[in-house]
């Protein structure tokens, strides 16, 4: 039982290590704890969201951290709030294949959303709306996989499918970045900078600023704990 309580402590004295270096924002190797077991230890399950039909493949947060959005194979957006086991809105999306994405529009609290699936349809929707507001934005030739809005924009958004591509809602004009992707996420502290995981074990951050899209960084990901990877599912920002 000593040995045991030995163990589990010393990965917890050097997360705490790492938090601390983080917030004097010094650069540590996290080596050993990136491992799942670490992760999973530090986790406690507080409440259980039952009501899709089906797979769920994305989940999201509003601004106020008191709404969640789910999406799913089923090709329903559901909504939650933290406090509730049962949804507030069901929404059967026009989709004809397995929701991958789904986010709340910024700034509209909670009231509009966006979605991408396997049937490469972006949509957007006003759940308020007493008329059908669904609105096709953007259609991609393979499957839309993930969507990630700009922070402080409530309109602009990056897209990941086949490659990474740049809408802006207001006039629905794609601006495909030929950068090949199936995961996006935005630096909320530099919003110029994103990062791009695809089926390569390579996460790559590019400089929206540029005019030719070449990676400004690099990382494989078989250098991480050791551990060998292949393609990468999701990539976010901290």
């Amino acid at each position: 039982a000593a040995a045991a309580t030995s163990a589990s402590a010393a990965p917890a004295r050097g997360w705490t290590r790492w938090l601390q270096a983080r917030q004097r924002g010094l650069r540590v190797d996290l080596g050993g704890l990136l491992t799942p077991d670490v992760w999973r230890r530090r986790f406690v399950l507080q409440r259980h969201f039952v009501g899709h039909s089906g797979c769920v493949n994305t989940v999201a947060w509003d601004e106020s951290g008191q709404h969640i959005i789910s999406g799913s194979d089923d090709q329903c957006v559901l909504l939650w709030r933290m406090n509730e086991d049962k949804p507030y809105v069901r929404e059967r999306m026009p989709h004809f294949a397995n929701i991958f994405g789904a986010k709340f529009v910024p700034g509209t609290g909670a009231r509009q959303i966006v979605t991408c699936a396997a049937d490469g349809l972006h949509l957007w929707r006003d759940l308020e709306s007493t008329i059908d507001s669904v609105r096709t934005f953007y259609v991609s030739r393979g499957m839309g996989i993930r969507l990630e809005f700009l922070p402080q924009s409530a309109s602009c958004l990056l897209l990941a499918g086949k490659h990474i591509v740049s809408v802006d809602l207001r006039t629905d004009e794609p601006r495909n970045l030929r950068i090949p992707g199936s995961s996006v996420s935005v630096d909320p502290f530099r919003p110029h900078l994103f990062a791009v995981g695809s089926d390569s074990s390579i996460v790559q951050i590019f400089d929206l600023r540029a005019v030719r899209q070449t990676a400004v960084q690099s990382w494989p990901l078989s250098r991480v704990a050791g551990v060998l990877h292949e393609g990468v599912s999701d990539v976010v920002f901290s």
